[in-house]
């Protein structure tokens, strides 16, 4: 599912021409479950891609609609994929809507379904939690004294039972001004609430082996997941110690490695207190991916994590990174670390901005 309307002027009066067939009087205000994969440039082409759709089919809208894409900016500037997203926008309900936009556009942009929402819905603030998950080749857990880029590593069952003992440290409310950047620790918006995490069980593609680390948050700063990721593969590896964790939490400046990007995806958004107040009042359905969840399966096989292979088969962005854990001084604080005469933010200034994506 994703959340858009079109953020660039010259596709922002596309819609019903003059001449076309009036439609009905007034607009529904609906809920667009949709399904895109992509690299950074793809959320560009989401916006594009469904303002050409409207106007290939002639769909009516409401321009206003389409005024922004707050709900995409995050995914945009940071270059995050997205498995699942939400979109809110006032459409008139024509038959066959999601077929005929669907036949515009290209494989890896679907749209899956469309539910009536109340009035006042907007998808970006209404949510409530996102769900993340990070692809990442199980020879990052591998010991520091092997190959940094061991394809024949398979992840064992005990080192698996580690990274989620420390994966579970997230849980609950911690300060994750080290998992950011331009943020002080006394800062409030510095207090995130992480829901659950985990490390599933790996499975091989093309001769590699993967594994999924998923995120379950009420919101995310930049970078934070990838960050998050970072500090466990180091602490595995055997370059950092287990008290990093605690120590990163403080008001110290600590060097928390970060993760490549090519691996963080956004599964899914939210929508539970909606659910609980609108899901079953007689007259809207609750915002869920309950009849989506085959077909986004079925997306993520074919589209995301073949994308992530070839890619990471082709550029080597982890194995890259995994040689630059070395450099990191764990023991030390930021400012250590970067050196003398190196401009490392004040442990307790204020961030110049807050993403809710990582």
């Amino acid at each position: 599912m994703w959340d858009a309307a079109s953020a660039w002027p010259e596709k922002q009066c596309v819609g019903a021409r003059p001449g076309s067939e009036p439609g009905p009087p007034a607009a529904e205000r609906t809920h667009l479950t949709a399904k895109p994969q992509g690299r950074p440039h793809l959320v560009r082409v989401l916006g594009i891609g469904i303002t050409s759709s409207f106007k290939g089919t002639r769909v009516p809208w409401d321009p206003k609609a389409w005024a922004r894409t707050p709900e995409l900016e995050p995914l945009h500037r940071q270059g995050v994929s997205a498995a699942g997203q939400v979109v809110s926008l006032k459409v008139w309900l024509i038959d066959d809507i999601l077929e005929k936009i669907n036949s515009h556009l290209p494989s890896h942009i679907r749209i899956l379904g469309l539910k009536r929402v109340t009035g006042g819905f907007n998808s970006k603030n209404k949510c409530d939690a996102r769900t993340y998950f990070y692809m990442l080749p199980t020879f990052a857990f591998a010991h520091k004294d092997r190959d940094v880029q061991d394809e024949t590593y398979r992840l064992s069952a005990e080192t698996l039972q580690r990274v989620n003992r420390l994966l579970a440290c997230y849980k609950g409310t911690h300060n994750f001004h080290n998992f950011t950047s331009q943020k002080g620790p006394r800062e409030p918006s510095a207090q995130r609430y992480v829901l659950h995490v985990c490390c599933e069980e790996p499975f091989v593609r093309e001769g590699m082996e993967f594994a999924l680390i998923k995120v379950k948050g009420q919101s995310f700063m930049t970078h934070q997941i990838r960050k998050m990721v970072g500090l466990v593969v180091a602490i595995v590896k055997g370059y950092a110690p287990e008290s990093a964790l605690e120590r990163s939490w403080g008001e110290a400046k600590v060097d928390v490695p970060k993760a490549p990007g090519l691996g963080l995806v956004l599964e899914r958004v939210h929508f539970e207190r909606y659910n609980q107040r609108f899901g079953n009042d007689g007259l809207h359905e609750p915002l869920d991916w309950a009849r989506e969840e085959a077909e986004v399966a079925a997306f993520k096989e074919q589209h995301i994590y073949p994308t992530i292979v070839s890619t990471e088969r082709h550029e080597r962005s982890m194995a890259q990174w995994l040689s630059t854990l070395p450099v990191h001084d764990f023991s030390a604080t930021a400012h250590a670390a970067a050196g003398p005469g190196a401009e490392v933010p004040s442990p307790l200034e204020g961030s110049e901005g807050d993403g809710d994506s990582d």
